[in-house]
């Protein structure tokens, strides 16, 4: 499925469509998901507890996006909503 624009309207519509889809393919498992189109290209950014669930990601945006070029900055973390920091022994 293609989600295709209408009268050149690229707003928040789109955004949604593909928001929408990440999260259904997800179960909604990316957390502070952000959905934003610049120009040409479809960001995504959020957390991720696996590297699976972000690849699901991937795959939900590219169902929808396929000649769109994608930039995944989704971070993956340890089972929770934050990233996973290297804390140093003292």
């Amino acid at each position: 499925m293609l989600v295709q624009e209408r009268n050149g309207t690229a707003g928040l519509d789109f955004e949604e469509a593909v928001e929408r889809q990440i999260r259904q393919r997800t179960w909604d498992r990316v957390h502070q998901l952000q959905v934003e189109r610049q120009g040409d290209r479809i960001v995504v950014r959020g957390y991720s507890p696996s590297y699976y669930v972000k690849q699901l990601a991937l795959l939900a945006v590219q169902e929808l996006c396929e000649a769109m070029p994608v930039v995944l900055d989704i971070e993956v973390a340890g089972g929770s909503d934050r990233p996973l920091v290297a804390h140093s022994r003292d």
